[in-house]
């Protein structure tokens, strides 16, 4: 595996795990299971929609080239014919590609993402995988039921001047804002 493929590998299992901790997927996930075509146009998969509650050890891939649901994300199968001049093939095959490229992009939801070794890179913002951890640790602190103080005090840091919930929130808006990027849904409310 290329070392491209391994960070589009890694970009695609930090996308699933805020994806699948997402209110709006948890809702909808057994209707979306139900079809590929449901799945896909309710949360952006390319398979069936998993289970949220089970952890994955592969990538849950998402997006669809809009004429070859044979080829993976990252790749784009090519046939050429023998009796067609080839000149004419590859400015087909040019096109797609750039059609297919185009896709890919507006399904990672910005033109510049991808990792640096662990670190997950979102547009201008370079986020650490130790702050991805940390969302998803509030995402389930909150799908738990734990409120904004009590975020607040389990993460610590807080100034001496600030309440645990202003901090907690604060916890809580990054997550939040993390998770809208990398699943393309509308943005969770804010608890209040």
């Amino acid at each position: 595996m290329s070392a491209a493929d391994q960070d589009f590998y890694r970009y695609m299992q930090w996308r699933w795990e805020f994806l699948r901790r997402h209110p709006q997927y948890i809702k909808g996930w057994r209707k979306a299971s139900a079809s590929h075509e449901l799945s896909n146009s309710m949360f952006g998969l390319v398979i069936m929609a998993p289970d949220p509650f089970e952890p994955r050890p592969f990538p849950v891939f998402f997006g669809k080239f809009p004429d070859d649901k044979t080829s993976s994300l990252l790749e784009l199968s090519v046939t050429l014919r023998l009796d067609e001049p080839l000149a004419l093939q590859i400015n087909h095959i040019k096109s797609r590609f750039t059609v297919a490229q185009r896709h890919v992009m507006e399904v990672m939801g910005t033109n510049v993402i991808g990792m640096t070794g662990t670190d997950l890179k979102l547009g201008r913002v370079r986020l650490e995988k130790s702050e991805l951890i940390r969302a998803l640790r509030v995402l389930d602190a909150l799908t738990a039921g734990a409120s904004p103080a009590d975020i607040g005090r389990q993460l610590g840091g807080s100034p001496a001047k600030s309440r645990p919930s202003d901090y907690g929130k604060n916890y809580i808006k990054q997550a939040l804002d993390i998770q809208q990027k990398l699943t393309l849904l509308p943005r969770q409310k804010l608890p209040s």
